[in-house]
């Protein structure tokens, strides 16, 4: 039996050293495979043991390196203190993470790193401290490009800027000379729109990180030059709408419209926009108010207008639609609590290409344009305003049946 017991230890030993041979090739091999560089340092700051990875980074032999102090692969001149600071912190709480340092090869080339340091502890006692380097010269590459290209974006956005200050400009003298105007617009057609177009989508495309991941601060400059994008294609929208009013090539889709219901759906789709000030939307309809003949959309986009307006120039307070009915015409009232309109602009108000200081960064078009889609259904519309007080602007429409 005493036989059978030794026997039985002895396999038992065999099996547990093996075991801890087989546990020991599998971290060699994990340590071996891994692409950042693996030093541990003794206590003595000397070196203990690198791995593959490092040796290929540094250029040197593991005999060249092993019980060396670790001071020369890791230090340019004056970078020591710095280390041995951080070793410090190591030692006293257990890790440290994301150090940028300096590897020096064996030929004397500079190598930035990141490095990341923890603890080894036997019974208590630290027996030295493994660390984990990461060559950043890549990522310093990338970063330095993706940089150079918010540069690029960055003087890119500035010109559309300047581009729609030269737009403004010009399309204030074009007031003068119908012939010039004429001829911008054709410009802005069939010159302006196409590339625009394509400029939104392709900032889009990164934008929705369709073409790889953007950092915050690339978002910002792709977001600043897509709102002046924007900004120029809304402002090409309006002088091809204005130019076709005023050509008499706009055409009027007149059919049978409950006006309460586009309030309505003009409040749903607003709604978020006042939200995000803090704002009332409050409505305040005619019961049994007639249909009138109408075009949907071009009344959709008058209300829009208006209600973007009241909301832009709208701090505390809110904003009300009303409609109403008089003999022969409905009323429709937007109403806001905001700045107000200094009262020699009112007569300026529905002017082409005139900027007020309440609607600073349109286009100077917008209100011309709601007064000529109103006045061709055949109604009117005006404005009340005390500044600093608020405004309404007003516009009816006709309830007998529509005529051209």
């Amino acid at each position: 039996m005493r036989v059978k017991s030794k026997t039985r230890e002895k396999i038992a030993l065999k099996k547990e050293q093996e075991g801890a041979l087989n546990q020991r090739l599998y971290l060699e091999s994990i340590i071996s495979s891994m692409t950042d560089a693996l030093i541990v340092v003794n206590p003595d700051t000397t070196l203990r043991s690198v791995n593959k990875a490092a040796l290929d980074l540094l250029g040197y032999r593991g005999d060249e390196l092993i019980g060396q102090p670790v001071k020369k692969i890791f230090l340019r001149e004056g970078e020591g203190r710095i280390l041995y600071k951080y070793f410090q912190k190591i030692i006293d709480e257990g890790v440290a993470y994301n150090i940028s340092l300096t590897f020096l090869t064996k030929k004397g080339k500079a190598v930035p790193i990141n490095f990341s340091g923890a603890a080894m502890r036997q019974e208590g006692k630290i027996i030295g401290i493994v660390v984990v380097a990461r060559d950043m010269r890549q990522i310093m590459a990338i970063i330095s490009d993706l940089e150079k290209k918010e540069g690029e974006l960055e003087e890119r956005s500035k010109n559309l800027t300047r581009m729609q200050r030269a737009m403004l400009h010009m399309m204030s003298d074009l007031q003068e000379t119908s012939g010039v105007k004429t001829q911008f617009i054709s410009m802005v057609s069939h010159e302006l729109r196409t590339p625009l177009a394509v400029i939104k989508e392709g900032i889009s495309v990164v934008l929705e990180k369709i073409a790889g991941d953007i950092n915050e601060k690339q978002a910002k400059y792709l977001n600043m030059a897509k709102n002046n994008v924007d900004r120029l294609y809304r402002l090409i929208n309006a002088v091809l709408d204005f130019q076709k009013i005023e050509s008499g090539k706009m055409e009027f889709k007149m059919e049978d419209s409950d006006v309460n219901e586009v309030v309505r759906g003009i409040q749903n789709t607003m709604m978020p926009l006042s939200r995000k000030k803090d704002l009332s939307f409050e409505l305040e309809l005619c019961d049994n108010l007639p249909h009138v003949k109408s075009d949907r959309d071009k009344i959709i986009q008058v209300l829009t207008n208006l209600v973007n307006n009241a909301i832009k120039f709208t701090e505390k307070g809110g904003i009300t639609i009303s409609t109403g009915k008089g003999d022969d015409f409905i009323l429709v009232t937007v109403k806001d609590t905001g700045i107000g309109i200094k009262e020699e602009n009112m007569r300026k108000l529905f002017q082409e290409f005139t900027q007020l200081q309440r609607i600073v960064g349109g286009t100077g078009l917008g209100l011309s344009i709601c007064k000529k889609l109103i006045e061709g259904h055949k109604g009117k519309i005006w404005a009340e305003s005390e500044f600093g007080k608020g405004t309404a602007f007003y516009f009816t429409l006709p309830i007998k049946e529509w005529r051209t």
